[in-house]
């Protein structure tokens, strides 16, 4: 079954359409109207949606689990989703054609498609301010992951890199100015810095990343709290203050070595943290007792006066540096006794007895 509803009269004084009790609908074509909703979640079997040109502010197709082309370019949609459970086998209108577009919908921030869902953007089209939203969340519950810094240097370099699954939402506000413009979206993604020319002070990576490296750009602030994804950061030789990791639950590697103005680092939240190298700061105290996949500490060259490394597991800490600070006493677990690879003053001791150090 098939209706068109395009560009006469009647379709352009349309504002409602009532398709609930054509539940053979296969293709609806219905353009240039007034409708600002379109109910489909009784038309099963639809496979084709011609949509443009409408005054549309919600589409919800993921009740139709025929559908292979959806096209809603130039409506008024803030909420849209195509997660219909079968996404990757969306036909479109032949083998090498459109399969979705969704662009000219300026007030759409977020797409829900499903899960785990790449969309190929030569077929899925949409405007650059809008999220694929391939999570487990809804778009309401759904935020963008960011991560913010602040550099007066013109050019920085930077490493950024993440699943395949999360690259086309990843791009970098160059310019400050809150959209996502020509040039800004991140094509490269690897262990490789890359050069970025900016022209605002303070910018925002969009877009859930977990490897990202910002070492020597003269940084004077680093926000990385709103992208829990994080597992590697490297953030060395700049000029930061203070550095909140205590969201980034999933953190496996931190270094935040020659930060002279750093003077506290909690790491209490980062249970899986594997790797920490901390040296040349200026950290007074320091406590990894709460990080019991750790195996890699360095933290020598800062004003340690504490220091606590009694996390139940020190016998799988393969490689420890904690010279050159104001140590009289490092806790470790109860009766192990640190291998002569640890490195520490002769003024500090080892206080394995399970009490805290006086």
């Amino acid at each position: 079954m098939f209706m068109n509803l395009f560009n006469d009269d009647m379709s352009k004084k349309l504002a409602t359409l009532d398709i609930s009790k054509n539940r053979k609908l296969k293709k609806l074509e219905v353009l240039f109207t007034k409708i600002k909703n379109l109910d489909l979640s009784k038309n099963e079997k639809l496979e084709y949606l011609e949509a443009s040109y409408n005054k549309l502010e919600e589409l919800d197709v993921s009740a139709n689990k025929n559908i292979g082309y959806v096209n809603v370019y130039e409506n008024k949609l803030t909420k849209l989703n195509v997660a219909n459970g079968n996404n990757k086998n969306w036909k479109g209108l032949g083998a090498d054609d459109l399969k979705f577009n969704a662009q000219e919908n300026p007030q759409l921030s977020c797409i829900k498609v499903d899960k785990d869902f790449v969309p190929d953007e030569t077929k899925w089209q949409k405007d650059d301010t809008a999220d694929w939203n391939n999570t487990a969340e809804s778009c309401e519950d759904y935020t963008p992951s960011t991560m913010t810094l602040t550099s007066t240097k013109n050019s920085i370099k930077l490493i950024i890199n993440t699943y395949a699954s999360d690259r086309p939402n990843v791009w970098i506000d160059l310019n400050g100015n809150g959209k996502k413009d020509s040039g800004e979206k991140v094509t490269e993604f690897s262990f490789s810095e890359k050069n970025y020319n900016k022209t605002a002070n303070t910018i925002t990576i969009y877009g859930r990343i977990i490897s990202f490296g910002c070492n020597k750009n003269s940084l004077t602030s680093l926000d990385v709290s709103k992208n829990s994804q994080l597992k590697e950061l490297w953030c060395s030789l700049n000029s930061l203050r203070q550095l909140d990791v205590s969201k980034n639950k999933k953190l496996e590697l931190l270094s935040c070595t020659h930060n002279y103005l750093l003077t506290k680092l909690d790491v209490s939240k980062n249970t899986n943290l594997k790797i920490l190298s901390c040296f040349r700061n200026s950290l007074k105290e320091l406590d990894v007792s709460k990080n019991s996949q750790l195996n890699d500490l360095g933290c020598s060259h800062n004003s340690l006066t504490k220091l606590n490394v009694a996390n139940g597991n020190n016998s799988n800490i393969t490689e420890f540096s904690a010279e050159n600070n104001s140590l009289t006493c490092i806790k470790v677990d109860k009766n192990f006794t640190p291998p002569t690879s640890w490195k520490k003053d002769d003024d500090a001791s080892w206080h394995n007895d399970g009490t805290d150090c006086p």
